[in-house]
């Protein structure tokens, strides 16, 4: 999918959506995706292709992890999310809740969003509270 700048506005939907809105020539280091269970769920569990129903609270991977969104029931398709975040929700049952970290190269990349700042690298703490079977 790919989006015009001036389309890169709503953050709700650029938290989740592929971001495509490319800004400039900055290059991003690589990384790794890192996931940390901090609780484990008992129901479904999550694919790339799910759709889910979360809670969940973004913030900036730098010192002061300022909070760049937040949602509670909130539903989408995984398919639809930067891959990072759909890798690091792969396996994840509902009921359990997770910490993902989203390396630049995984996220939105040399993309500067409103309240994300290029090359950022995003952690999630994120509740699954259902998975819509496939």
């Amino acid at each position: 999918m790919r989006l015009l700048p001036a389309l890169c506005g709503p953050l709700l939907a650029a938290v989740f959506l592929l971001a495509a809105c490319d800004t400039g020539p900055e290059v991003c280091e690589d990384g790794e995706l890192a996931t940390e269970d901090l609780r484990l769920g008992v129901g479904d569990t999550a694919r790339a292709s799910s759709t889910v129903n979360i809670n969940f609270v973004g913030r900036l991977g730098s010192p002061t992890g300022e909070i760049f969104g937040d949602g509670d029931d909130v539903t989408f398709d995984l398919d639809e999310a930067i891959a990072g975040f759909r890798q690091g929700m792969v396996g994840m049952r509902e009921g359990g809740e997770r910490r993902i970290t989203v390396p630049p190269n995984l996220g939105y990349g040399n993309v500067e969003l409103p309240a994300i700042p290029a090359c950022s690298t995003l952690i999630f703490d994120v509740e699954l509270i259902e998975v819509d079977p496939d």
